[in-house]
């Protein structure tokens, strides 16, 4: 089902912003901290956690708008029992979200919060009021979580608000994630971003499969990020999916935040707390230094390099110079230079083609030699 798109709406995918941030390899990977349940019905909670979100150098935080009655019934037989081999097992679906429901009368006042950290915030909404109540505080972003990408009606309106859609994954097949995108480019709205899932909480190594984000972004042409459930107690291990998925091409990483995991929420056991969110930021960033693309695709000779090439090359590398005095008129041989280190005389490629030559002026031990010396 992949889809070619008009070059013109293949530049709006291309050059797709978040706020004025642009999304997209060439820049820093836009980091997204998830407050989801972690505020444990605490706003103090929420907005001290935001500002750690600020603090670790994430540039958005990302909210969850519902009511239970917007996503389930409030009904307690087998159908209605979470049993997914998930820390949520045992609840009702009604239970788990009446619990777990952030306060809308919240939403205010954490955009105020996140405009004053200059931080984005933005939200995952799931009926036709949360939209309502988001667009009214002029959210720069959606995202439609991954259980939702089968919800026609509400990808619809959220494309019709004209702003970015992240649109997750975890459940979806290639007809599922095409049916949503051509929902998006129906009502007019190009800027998507899809986001590699697994719908597992916590998800383990072997459920990532990361190779999926260049599939995504060959199939669909869209950039691609990570939203990432899995979660490690070891230090290495722990920032290994993001920083493989930002080697793989993602451009958007999307991680849960708590406060401290001993505050035991719906979302701890696969949640970052401040530090590790840090770590994991700061490695990310590194991976994608190490991934930058040359100045130049073709390197001019002595003139241009990739990164340090040229000053490693003119402090480490080797050079012709004058190895013995030579007077003006004198006959360059194997005996008055040497092919030496710094690099900041003739480059050796000349060497052969040099000697037998004669100076056109009086050279002396240690003086470089350029082609202008010789006649």
């Amino acid at each position: 089902m992949t889809q070619q798109y008009p070059e013109a709406q293949q530049q709006l995918h291309n050059n797709l912003k978040i706020g004025n941030t642009p999304i997209g390899s060439n820049h820093d990977v836009y980091f997204i901290g998830e407050l989801s349940v972690n505020h444990k019905q605490s706003l103090d909670i929420a907005l001290k956690t935001m500002r750690e979100i600020k603090n670790a150098g994430a540039q958005a935080i990302k909210l969850q708008t519902y009511k239970a009655e917007s996503l389930t019934l409030d009904v307690d037989n087998n159908d209605f029992h979470i049993a997914q081999n998930s820390v949520w097992d045992g609840k009702t679906y009604y239970q788990l979200f009446k619990e777990n429901a952030m306060p809308w009368e919240w939403h205010q006042t954490l955009f105020n919060a996140a405009k004053d950290l200059k931080l984005h915030i933005f939200s995952t909404p799931f009926d036709k009021q949360g939209v309502e109540l988001l667009q009214s505080l002029n959210a720069i972003a959606y995202k439609i979580a991954s259980y939702e990408i089968r919800h026609l009606t509400l990808i619809k309106q959220v494309a019709e608000t004209g702003k970015p859609i992240l649109i997750s994954t975890g459940i979806a097949n290639s007809e599922d994630i095409q049916r949503a995108i051509n929902i998006c480019h129906k009502a007019g709205n190009y800027q998507i971003i899809l986001m590699k899932c697994t719908s597992a909480y916590p998800a383990t190594p072997e459920t990532l499969q990361l190779n999926h984000i260049s599939q995504l972004q060959q199939q669909f042409h869209t950039p691609v990020g990570l939203s990432d459930h899995s979660y490690s107690t070891d230090k290495q291990q722990l920032v290994v999916a993001p920083m493989v998925a930002t080697a793989l091409g993602a451009v958007v990483i999307e991680k849960h935040v708590i406060l401290d995991r001993s505050m035991q929420t719906a979302d701890s056991q696969f949640s970052l707390d401040p530090n590790e969110l840090k770590t994991t930021i700061d490695a990310i960033r590194n991976v994608r230094k190490t991934m930058a693309e040359p100045k130049t695709q073709n390197y001019k000779e002595n003139d241009d390099y990739p990164w340090n090439g040229k000053e490693a090359a003119q402090t480490g590398g080797r050079s012709v110079y004058i190895s013995q005095d030579i007077p003006k008129g004198g006959t360059i041989s194997t005996h008055n230079t040497a092919i030496v280190r710094p690099g900041l005389s003739l480059h050796p490629k000349y060497y052969h083609s040099i000697l037998g030559r004669q100076t056109n002026k009086p050279l002396k031990r240690g003086d470089r030699i350029s082609l202008d010396n010789l006649v």
